[in-house]
């Protein structure tokens, strides 16, 4: 993801949530620090998409905001405890599908629902690579892609 296009999704974020405070009597937003409930592990894409929007947000509205990362049981932990918080704005759920199409199945007893959540915006989705087995002959990505572009049938 190229940072022209992490700084359009967050522009779209920010005018969303700005909009959303205009609506509710205008009162400035935010007036303390954001916590954003990243249901993930550390170290991943959820993650590091969050700390670089969190920085953007905080530059953009002079106010912290703390990512703070609950995983556990395929992100319904995270998910429970932004489901809990209060309802004022300032605490933000980084979320993918998962949460809400997939857990359902998966957990018998979940402590949210997706009617619990609103969504803000939408953010760049995560990019899948493929591989090929430690034998192929064809290990480097350029003759790989070359090759599969050659023989899509393979």
């Amino acid at each position: 993801m190229t940072i022209a296009r992490c700084t359009l999704y967050l522009n779209a974020l920010l005018a969303g949530v700005a909009a959303a405070s205009l609506a509710h009597g205008g009162e400035p937003y935010p007036t303390r620090p954001i916590r954003m409930i990243v249901p993930f592990s550390p170290g991943g894409t959820s993650d590091t998409m969050a700390r670089i929007l969190g920085q953007k947000m905080t530059e953009s509205w002079g106010q912290p905001v703390v990512v703070d990362m609950r995983p556990g049981a395929s992100g319904a932990i995270g998910t429970e405890i932004a489901a809990r918080a209060a309802a004022d704005g300032h605490s933000l759920l980084h979320a993918n599908l998962s949460l809400f199409a997939t857990n359902p199945f998966l957990y018998a007893k979940l402590g949210y629902s997706a009617a619990d959540f609103a969504p803000l915006s939408s953010l760049p989705l995560h990019r899948n690579c493929w591989c090929c087995i430690r034998a192929c002959r064809r290990r480097r990505c350029g003759i790989c892609y070359r090759w599969r572009k050659r023989s899509p049938a393979r």
